[in-house]
């Protein structure tokens, strides 16, 4: 018998590194826990996942282009069947604590194909490594000198803010320094309260003497000396604000905070405090005003009191009269007839029965619809009505027993304060015991004669049927229940005891127990005859011999005589044979019922030639989705098995008798929901039922689904097929050592290492296999892991002189401590990941001291910058006057030359010097404004019209569009407008029109597009030209300073260096993309 396939998905989880296992249409099929820890995921809820559902671009950075990259790598593995590693990627993973909102990582992916038999990617293993510690170095780098200024911008800035805010705010505002209070700062409202001081360098005692009598210094010295806070709320105090020696009552809120240095120490108190005069004194005019108005509500309200009790003592007396009146006093409300209003003698009347707030037709549904008629008259007429001894039947005690009870009735109609009717008022008196005595009496006399004449004649031909009757008759008399005859079957039934003339107690003593004598006392008070079914009587016997059970079906009725009842006669007949019977077959039908609806097979029963099913338990039930079966032929209830063995075996056991059994059938079985046929296999046994005949009359069938273990089987091996295709192309070590430390299983990544193929390694020693030097390194941790211990660790593993490897190693125990059969093994090759760890440790500290270099160099540049931007404006400035002087000694020599003006080599050298003097001069021009822009970081803004800017720039280039042939379209029509200086606006717009048409390529007409598009926080304005093109790869010259990338057109080299540093002091920045011989776009950022 071969071994088991082993089970090596737990290797595949457990193995080092982040590895994805992907279907070739990329669904996520497994992920080794280090991707799980990786990526941020559980394995739940990735696996089944398409890749780029699970893991989508991040919308926030665009740039990084993750998808596209990922697929077009994964596309070239399915079409080479080749690995394929990439570049750092820029991938950010979901953040799963924050739904919508990404993680930042970086990864060096490698995609490797997982071929099978004939060379096709049946899988596809992605194996990552997260970089992202060394990118974010990397980029620390390079933001530390911007965040730097921003730093320093922002501190500034927050200062600014802070001192507007406080000289803004409508709040009494100072700032004391030092332990005697010096005033340090005081707020515009603060010193308009004192218009006559002067508070600045003095002492608090000093400029607000007053405050000393008010305590208020004591308060100033707590805070600077315990650096806790202090908070008065409606402080009073008097101050003399006009200077006049008349001080005046005011009330303010205090806040006084302890103010520190850098170092944390306390240097000063920062006082805060706002008048809150107006509010004191309103709210002491409305405590008196509630005073008074407490005083007033208190007098009306024992007032009120005492009306009330005056009240609810009138409305007592008139309720204890209702309660005592004698009659049925009962009030309806509308023309529904609702009772709003009902007397305790109805409930009384009617027990247990809901009245209040029903129709009367609702609250008396046993009333025929003549009792509810009055009613109806009286609400539509409001004429009283009067009715004599109506006898109406009621359900007194709500039990369905209807009672004749007779009634004098008087309705009476109900008048609102308008005179409309509103309802009606029943007064009823019960007159049912007079209505009864005088019918009783009527009667009387015509019975008496009758019952004397008939008595003698019926007693006789009473006495002889019941003599000859096989029923148990019996006649008692009396309430002692005695016997005044018994028939010969009643006697049969207790053959030695007298009964004649004796109680029924005394005579069948067992009667008491078991609750006849109950019953016949029952009927002989009530008069109503008794039915009893099957009742058991347990008879004693004599010499003390064990009671007989008897069944009795019987009948107790009462007699009369003289309209009295004069006792109780007894029907009875002896069941116990048929009572006997009846319940053993109903035992046995039980006990097999329950043994097939409790059985844990599904069990069914058909009956008949066509095989309707006569009984069907839960588990049969429950195996054909609730499906309605009972009752109904088989082919009826499941169509789908008319084509199946099934059918045909279960037809040949109905026919000839023989049981059939199968193991493992598939069975196709439509789903209830939908009809669509679902493989499902059982294992079932067809056996014939037989009747008292021994003829076959229906067929038993007990099955049993096997549907998931067969699956489970089938997945097993299909599952065991595809992890050993996986493992062979896994780049790591995996394999099964048993307790004897002997591989039993090895994968294709052993043919690497250590040139032995799978089938060689199995069978062999891990010390022949490594060598007997990594053999003795790695055997504690084999003896650990035979142990049952999880052991995981990280070596340097020379097994050979020329195979020196960095290892991470898994070992798996394969059962628990004590019960170890083996262990999985999983080695992974780390030497690259420890020698990249190691150069990122030198790199950070590389870093670190770059870091150090770098702050240095901002501050050199930053002096640099500022002596650059003191030489141009000293350039511009100084050079302007020999220049001057240089252009007035030119044109003075061309006054002093003789007439007719030179010609020739004087002239051309005249005209060289002319042309130097005036790029001179545009080259001072050029560095003034440059000057300005660097000093300019803050211009003045306004909210601008795009569109006129435009028009303004097209009238200025006009010209230029006649001379070159130029077309300008422009679409800004849902431009808003944009907030910056119009000036620097118009320059920006005149700068990158002028280069479009100036740039022109020779071969075409210039085309200039002016378009504007909304960017989340900017307005980005794009000019798209058709011209010669850039060169991209120059891209640092394209805004630099004097830099031009085509010299065949005059220039300077300043006007994009200027337009980008206008847009960037303003917050935004400016991007080109170009082709060479096809044309530029910019595109400018504008803040919104």
């Amino acid at each position: 018998m071969s071994p088991a396939p082993l089970d090596l998905l737990p290797v595949f989880n457990a193995q080092p590194g982040a590895t994805l296992l992907l279907s070739p249409q990329w669904i996520i099929v497994g992920a080794s826990d280090d991707y799980l820890v990786a990526t941020l995921t559980e394995r739940a809820t990735l696996v089944g996942q398409y890749l780029f559902d699970a893991f989508p671009d991040n919308p926030n950075t665009p740039e990084a282009n993750g998808v596209a990259n990922v697929r077009a790598s994964l596309l070239q593995v399915l079409a080479t069947c080749q690995p394929h590693e990439m570049a750092p990627q820029h991938y950010d993973v979901p953040d799963p604590a924050r739904p919508g909102r990404f993680v930042e990582r970086h990864w060096l992916p490698r995609h490797t194909p997982v071929l099978d038999a004939a060379g096709q990617v049946q899988f596809i293993l992605q194996s990552v490594q997260d970089v992202t510690a060394s990118r974010r170095a990397e980029q620390q780098l390079h933001e530390s000198q911007a965040a730097e200024q921003a730093a320093r911008a922002e501190a500034e800035a927050q200062r600014q803010r802070f001192h507007e805010v406080l000289m803004q705010l409508p709040a009494y505002v100072a700032v004391y320094h030092g332990p005697d209070h010096h005033y340090q700062f005081v707020n515009p409202p603060y010193q308009g309260l004192f218009p006559g001081r002067s508070f600045a360098g003095r002492p608090f005692r000093e400029g607000m003497p007053e405050a000393i009598g008010l305590g208020v210094v004591a308060l100033f010295d707590r805070v600077y000396q315990t650096g806790e806070p202090y908070f008065a709320r409606e402080m009073e105090g008097w101050f003399d604000f006009q200077g006049n020696g008349q001080p005046e009552q005011v009330f303010l809120n205090l806040y006084l905070h302890p103010l520190r240095n850098p170092q944390g120490a306390i240097d000063g108190v920062l006082d805060f405090s706002y008048g809150v005069t107006e509010q004191v004194r309103a709210r002491q005019q409305l405590e008196l005003l509630n005073q008074e108005l407490e005083t007033r509500v208190a007098a009306r309200t024992q007032e009120a009191e005492a009306a009330r009790a005056e009240a609810e003592e009138q409305r007592n007396r008139l309720l204890r009269l209702f309660n005592q009146a004698p009659a049925f006093i009962n009030i309806f409300t509308g023309p529904e007839h609702v009772l709003t209003l009902v007397h305790p003698s109805t409930y009384e009347l009617l027990q247990n029965r809901p009245l209040l707030g029903l129709p009367r037709r609702q609250a008396l549904p046993e009333l025929p619809e003549e009792q509810h008629a009055p009613f109806d008259e009286v609400y539509r007429t409001g004429q009283p009505r009067y009715v004599h001894e109506r006898l109406s039947r009621l359900d007194l005690r709500n039990d369905g027993v209807l009672h004749d009870v007779y009634f004098d009735l008087t309705f009476q109609p109900l008048f609102d304060a308008a005179g409309h009717i509103e309802g009606v008022m029943s007064f009823a008196v019960n007159v049912t015991e007079r209505v009864r005595i005088r019918q009783q009496a009527e009667a009387l006399q015509e019975q008496v004669l009758a019952a004397a004449e008939a008595q003698a004649r019926q007693r006789e031909t009473f006495y002889q049927i019941l003599a000859d009757t096989p029923a148990a008759v019996g006649i008692l008399r009396g309430p002692e229940h005695r016997y005044e005859y018994v028939n010969t079957a009643l006697q049969q039934l207790f053959p030695d005891r007298q009964l004649t003339g004796r109680p029924v107690a005394e005579a069948q003593p067992e009667t008491v127990a078991t609750g006849f004598l109950t019953l016949l006392d029952g009927v002989y008070r009530t008069g109503d005859t008794y039915h009893g079914q099957e009742m058991l009587l347990p008879v004693e016997q004599p010499d003390g011999q064990p009671a007989r059970d008897v069944y009795f079906t019987f009948t107790y009725q009462a007699y009369r005589e003289d309209g009295r009842i004069a006792g109780v006669s007894i029907f009875a007949n002896d069941v116990t044979a048929q009572v006997r019977a009846r319940r053993e077959r109903e035992a046995q039908r039980q006990r097999l019922h329950d043994l097939f609806m409790q059985a844990p097979a599904a069990i069914s029963i058909l009956a008949g030639p066509e095989l309707v099913f006569e009984l069907v338990n839960p588990g049969f039930h429950a195996m054909f989705g609730g499906r309605d079966l009972l009752g109904k032929p088989l082919l009826a209830a499941l169509p789908e098995l008319a084509p199946h063995q099934a059918y045909r075996t279960i037809r040949r056991v109905l026919d000839t008798g023989e049981t059939n059994e199968e193991l493992g059938i598939l069975v196709p079985v439509a789903r209830p929901e939908d009809g669509v046929l679902e493989d499902r296999y059982f294992n079932y046994i067809q056996q014939a039922r037989r009747d008292e005949h021994g003829r076959v009359d229906g067929v038993l069938v007990f099955a049993f689904e096997v549907t998931e273990q067969v699956q489970a089987r089938q997945a097993s091996e299909a599952s065991a097929r595809q992890l050993q295709l996986l493992t062979d192309a896994l780049p790591v070590l995996i394999s099964y050592i048993d307790r004897h430390q002997t591989y039993r299983f090895a994968n294709q990544a052993y043919h690497g290492w250590f040139g032995l193929t799978p089938a060689e390694v199995v069978g062999r020693h891990p010390r022949e296999v490594a060598g007997a030097a990594a053999y003795e390194q790695v055997r504690p941790n084999i003896e650990r892991a035979l142990a049952g211990e999880r052991v995981e660790y990280e070596a340097r593993m020379a097994y050979r002189p020329d195979f020196i490897r960095h290892v991470h190693a898994i070992f798996i125990p394969d059962g628990p401590a004590g019960a170890v059969a083996g262990f999985y093994t999983l080695v992974s090759d780390i030497t690259e990941q420890v020698e990249a760890r190691q150069a990122v440790e030198r790199s950070a500290r590389q870093a670190q001291a770059a870091a150090q270099e770098l702050a240095a160099a901002n501050q050199q540049l930053t002096r640099t910058n500022v002596d650059l931007d003191n030489f141009i404006y000293t350039a511009s400035h100084d050079l302007k006057a020999p220049i001057t002087n240089i252009e007035g000694l030119l044109d003075t020599l061309r006054h002093e030359l003789p007439e007719p003006a030179p010609t020739g080599e004087v002239a051309h050298i005249l005209n060289l010097m002319q042309g130097a003097v005036d790029r001179f001069k545009r080259t001072i021009d050029h560095l003034t404004e440059v000057s300005k822009l660097q000093k300019e970081h803050d211009p003045p803004t306004a909210q601008v019209a795009l569109a006129p800017v435009l028009d303004d720039v097209r009238l200025d280039l006009a010209p230029l569009l006649r001379q070159t042939g130029g077309q300008l379209q422009v679409d800004v029509q849902h431009c808003p407008p944009l907030r910056f200086s119009e000036k620097n606006l118009r320059s920006v717009v005149f700068n990158l029109l002028s280069n479009a048409l100036k740039y022109r390529h020779p071969e075409r007409a210039p085309l200039v597009q002016v378009r504007t598009r909304l960017e989340e926080a900017f307005v980005v304005l794009e000019v798209e030209d058709n011209g010669l093109g850039l060169d991209l790869a120059r891209e640092e010259q394209v805004f630099a300073m004097f830099q031009r990338l085509h010299t065949h057109v005059e220039g300077s080299g300043l006007g994009l260096y200027m337009v980008k540093r206008m847009v960037e002091n303003a917050g935004g920045q400016i991007t080109v993309h170009s082709r060479v011989g096809e044309g530029t776009a910019f595109a400018v950022w504008f803040p919104r």
